[in-house]
């Protein structure tokens, strides 16, 4: 396998991790979903809502308590999951969410990815040898309020 190159012999390789769970190594900027981390986080994008800063009015939500914006997860894990093929440098085409429940002041969060297909693109719109993986990356809860996942989110990355 050359460096940089999308070969047959290099996406077999790929291949070989499908279903494994990846190492996410220097991904995860929090752990636990604080009241600062959510002021700094809804801060820097800019979202003065008032259910990520006011007590009073978050608890007066159906929620009950303050919570977090939801892309708060890309400070938690980038999502970003781009296995093998060293050398090629990968295009991130966006992440997909399924959202099960609020993200609330005091979460903390367990992150697993895993490689589920990758596709080899050899239409017109991809150049020679295009590969095309689909990543899934689990957030799961693991605060007091139980063990559950919380967002399934599936990453869509060009190479």
């Amino acid at each position: 396998m050359g460096w940089g190159e999308i070969t047959d012999d290099a996406l077999a390789t790929a291949a070989e991790l499908i279903g494994q769970p990846l190492r996410r190594s220097r991904m995860q900027w929090i752990e636990t979903v604080t009241k600062d981390a959510i002021r700094h986080f809804a801060w820097g994008i800019g979202d003065n809502n008032p259910l990520w800063f006011d007590m009073e009015y978050a608890a007066a939500s159906p929620a009950g308590t303050l919570l977090a914006p939801p892309c708060i997860l890309y400070a938690i894990d980038s999502t970003i999951v781009a296995p093998k093929l060293p050398g090629v440098q990968w295009i991130y085409a966006g992440t997909d969410w399924t959202w099960l429940d609020y993200i609330r002041m005091g979460d903390s969060f367990q992150v697993e990815a895993k490689l589920t297909k990758q596709e080899k693109k050899p239409d017109a719109d991809f150049p020679a040898g295009c590969c095309k993986p689909m990543l899934i990356v689990d957030f799961s809860n693991i605060s007091n309020v139980g063990n559950w996942t919380l967002e399934h989110p599936v990453n869509r990355l060009n190479r």
